[in-house]
């Protein structure tokens, strides 16, 4: 009969229940992991931006489609959202962050009086315009087809918005022929 004193038994002894435990805690950790999926965070999934439809013609919404299908997913830190309103809203508009910046393509030109400066933001020409509750608008002046930007008072700086917006603006919308002072015909 083996000695229980021994430095091997007494390891055995207490080393196999350990294993035990260790090897079922495993067991129960991991089968728990493979028995429920992660479940996506619903609070961090956007709600949809309300928005009002605009009646668009054809060659502006030729232009609108393919503003809005090349976009970035983000703009100036910003993650875009889903937007709601009307049938094939999401051809013109779009949303980022919360509370949303907007971008609407298609939108009424918009007229430069003489004295008001316009911006040239990475080849489009803008003109800003503050808001009384301190949002700014910001109009496109040199495209065939408008789009206006609306930034809440809550963001401190808009250029990031404008700066990753405009690349594709110049791209996929044509300039003006008789672009407003100020903007350099592209």
């Amino acid at each position: 009969m083996p000695k229980l004193s021994s430095p091997g038994a007494i390891a055995t002894i207490v080393a196999v229940p350990i294993a035990l435990v260790v090897g079922y805690a495993s067991y129960a950790f991991l089968g728990d992991l493979e028995d429920e999926p992660e479940q996506p965070d619903e609070s961090a999934v956007a709600e949809p931006v309300e928005m009002d439809p605009l009646e668009l013609g054809a060659d502006a919404l030729t232009y609108c489609l393919a503003v809005t299908s090349s976009a970035p997913g983000e703009v100036d830190g910003l993650e875009q959202r889903p937007v709601v309103g009307g049938e094939g809203i999401a051809e013109y508009a779009l949303a980022y962050g919360d509370p949303a910046v907007t971008a609407v393509c298609g939108t009424d030109p918009v007229e430069v009086p003489p004295t008001d400066q316009v911006v040239d933001v990475s080849g489009v020409c803008w003109l800003k315009t503050p808001g009384d509750d301190g949002s700014i608008q910001y109009a496109t002046v040199d495209r065939e087809t408008a789009v206006t930007v609306d930034v809440p008072s809550d963001y401190e700086q808009s250029g990031g918005v404008l700066g990753d917006l405009s690349p594709v603006i110049a791209d996929k919308i044509p300039a003006l022929r008789d672009a407003p002072a100020g903007c350099a015909a592209k």
